[in-house]
């Protein structure tokens, strides 16, 4: 205390100026701190959703991607043994049964090109439900209600083209 009083400083005040600190600081930290903490904090997660959320959209065009090539590649082996099988069998036959032949092979191969470009739009068009649902989902999760329609239906425009052009 004298050691104090010596260098002019009274011990009272400076008791008083310590609690005033602690208060402000206490104050501060229940009023600014915690709340800009926790606006970090959301934003964080809301963000961290949106890229996971990204990603799976991104794995399941993938996963669909592969489904259609394995579809249309069945289905083209399935044309080619059915055009086989009807070659083989023209050949060994008369004229007549070639001409049949002939007509039963046109006939499934129209018929084979119509069911794969059928099960092709189909599944496109799953998938542009599916990318559509999806990034309507993740612009409102990422964008909130701020993004109106006109927006929403861009950007389901934009990814349907990227979609096409891979």
């Amino acid at each position: 205390m004298e050691l104090l009083q010596k260098l002019g400083i009274d011990w009272r005040l400076l008791i008083a100026q310590l609690v005033n600190f602690s208060i402000l600081v206490i104050i501060l930290y229940k009023l600014l701190y915690k709340p800009v903490l926790k606006v970090l904090n959301d934003r964080k997660e809301k963000i961290e959703q949106g890229l996971k959320d990204a990603k799976s959209l991104g794995e399941e065009l993938e996963r669909t991607k592969e489904l259609q090539k394995r579809e249309i590649n069945k289905a083209k082996v399935e044309a080619r043994e059915i055009i086989e099988n009807a070659q083989d069998l023209a050949e060994k036959s008369g004229q007549d049964i070639k001409i049949k032949a002939k007509n039963e092979v046109e006939k499934l191969i129209t018929a084979a090109r119509t069911q794969i470009i059928d099960e092709k739009e189909k599944m496109l068009a799953e998938a542009r439900k599916e990318i559509s649902s999806l990034v309507l989902d993740i612009s409102e999760k990422v964008f909130g209600k701020l993004v109106d329609a006109k927006i929403n239906q861009k950007l389901i425009d934009e990814s349907v083209k990227d979609i096409k052009k891979k």
